[in-house]
């Protein structure tokens, strides 16, 4: 999932950033890094997203969100909360509701 898929509320750990090294280092710098928990405060329509992040708030566009790949940090399937330690998330882990055992049928 990535995170301008997000919505007012949600609560991802950051698994991927896929942009430019001048934008990632960007991005690094204001503490989105991997692991990191995200909250999406608010989505404006000039898509502008409101994070908060380690207890700061920041402001990304839209087109940048589009490249930060994350994992929810409940289940859509059953609600449950995820751990956050981060361990064995990202592409080709799974699909991510290893904690509560769905089968990929379920999703």
């Amino acid at each position: 999932m990535i995170l301008s898929e997000g919505r007012k509320g949600d609560e991802f750990t950051i698994i991927l950033m896929d942009t430019e090294p001048k934008v990632k280092k960007r991005l690094q710098d204001m503490g989105l890094t991997h692991g990191t928990i995200v909250k999406v405060i608010s989505f404006y329509a000039n898509n502008a997203f409101i994070l908060k992040i380690r207890g700061s708030r920041i402001v990304i566009g839209k087109d940048i969100a589009g490249h930060i790949h994350v994992e929810p940090m409940v289940c859509n399937i059953c609600k449950k909360e995820k751990h956050r330690h981060g361990h064995g998330s990202g592409p080709g882990s799974g699909h991510g509701h290893e904690h509560c055992n769905h089968r990929k049928k379920d999703i």
